[in-house]
């Protein structure tokens, strides 16, 4: 068993990338539906990091 290395970063890169787009956004959702607007900030760690993580083995 190795150190998992790739899955992880590539997992963090794909997090960064749709923060940086899902953010902004979420944040003027929010100002109209919270609700909405908590959801659509938290998908890049809540959705985004786990599958591209869980995707690479290595």
């Amino acid at each position: 068993m190795g150190c998992k290395v790739v899955g992880p970063t590539l997992g963090f890169v794909a997090f960064a990338v749709t923060a940086v787009v899902e953010w902004p956004v979420g944040f003027v959702v929010y100002l109209f539906k919270h609700r909405k607007g908590r959801r659509i900030m938290g998908h890049p760690s809540n959705v985004v990091f786990p599958k591209v993580n869980n995707a690479i083995r290595f």
